[in-house]
């Protein structure tokens, strides 16, 4: 029998992760984001997790900072319907 116990891992679903290049950028990007209404947890000294819903807004607000991290993944494209209602 495994002493791997099923119950001590966590496997989250739509999440991203903003990993820095250190602790100092990190506490600068937090610093950035603080005033904004997001969830954000600290993932070790140097990455944040956050819901991926969030990373619009997260993108958004680094890019006005002048700051364009690399992005790794693909976004899903917005769904559109399949079956639209037709206009009267």
């Amino acid at each position: 029998m495994s002493r791997f116990d099923p119950h001590k891992v966590t496997l989250h679903l739509n999440v991203a992760v903003l990993h820095c290049d250190s602790p100092v950028t990190l506490e600068e990007t937090l610093l950035l984001l603080k005033d904004l209404a997001l969830h954000i947890q600290r993932v070790g000294a140097t990455s944040i997790a956050f819901p991926r819903a969030e990373f619009a807004v997260i993108e958004r607000a680094l890019h006005d900072h002048a700051l364009f991290p690399r992005t790794i993944g693909k976004l899903p494209r917005p769904t559109e319907p399949s079956d639209p209602t037709p206009s009267d």
